[in-house]
């Protein structure tokens, strides 16, 4: 269970984290062996775009856990403490829409690329469908993590808690 409870808080910024690690080794790879070296090499620029996004989208859930994901706050300001969970429901809902959108055209685009077999250019052993497939899965992490705030929230609702989601997930972390 202490596993479980780990990967709950931290499996999106370990991840995160290793691709910002190896991006950095890459990019340094590459500026080492194109200044010093003078030998350039071709897939370490690539490797290190891909790696980017990767950390971007695999991040998604750890902005949308945190309330950290673009959102309008004044509402915050203006609305009773006691409705704040009502509006953060609403505005989950909306977003957790489009989330599942992002995630079923994602995965659609990610066959498409499969069934075309499609390469990088200078990686040639990394399929671009791979690339690709990062997309769905970090929507489907978003939409893992709304739901965990969803019913954060709902609980707020039930037990009265007018402390508003921000700072309870920031003692959390």
């Amino acid at each position: 269970m202490a596993i479980l409870r780990w990967l709950d808080k931290n499996a999106e910024l370990a991840f995160s984290s290793i691709m910002l690690v190896l991006m950095v080794l890459c990019v340094s790879l590459q500026v080492v062996g194109r200044y010093v070296m003078k030998v350039p090499n071709p897939w370490t620029e690539e490797a290190s775009r891909y790696m980017f996004v990767y950390m971007v989208f695999a991040s998604i859930g750890i902005c949308a856990r945190r309330s950290k994901h673009i959102r309008i706050t004044i509402m915050h300001s203006l609305l009773p403490k006691r409705l704040i969970p009502y509006l953060d429901i609403f505005s989950d809902l909306c977003f957790a829409i489009l989330g599942w959108v992002c995630m079923t055209e994602g995965y659609r685009l990610m066959l498409v690329l499969k069934s075309s077999n499609q390469a990088s250019s200078s990686m040639q052993w990394f399929k671009m469908w791979a690339l690709y497939a990062i997309v769905p899965i970090g929507f489907a992490l978003l939409l893992v993590r709304l739901l965990q705030c969803i019913i954060e929230n709902i609980k707020k609702i039930i037990v009265g808690d007018q402390n508003p989601p921000e700072q309870a997930k920031e003692a959390d972390a």
